[in-house]
């Protein structure tokens, strides 16, 4: 991903901090079987993110039919 000089490294973190939790919303209100970890590291012009997702035995991540 190439980003564009005027974009700062600090903006782009602030607004995956939004996305992360907008997305987790959610998820308060339902049951939880899966518990995830969002990582970001800045790294000169760059910003790195991982996600680490942990899901109790028996359950999976999908959608659809099981």
């Amino acid at each position: 991903m190439t980003l564009r000089s005027e974009t700062t490294p600090r903006a782009i973190t602030a607004l995956l901090a939004l996305l992360a939790v907008l997305f987790a919303a959610p998820a308060v209100l339902a049951q939880n079987h899966a518990q995830s970890t969002l990582y970001l590291r800045i790294d000169g012009d760059e910003i790195k993110a991982a996600v680490e997702i942990v899901v109790d035995p028996g359950y999976h991540i999908g959608h659809g039919p099981t």
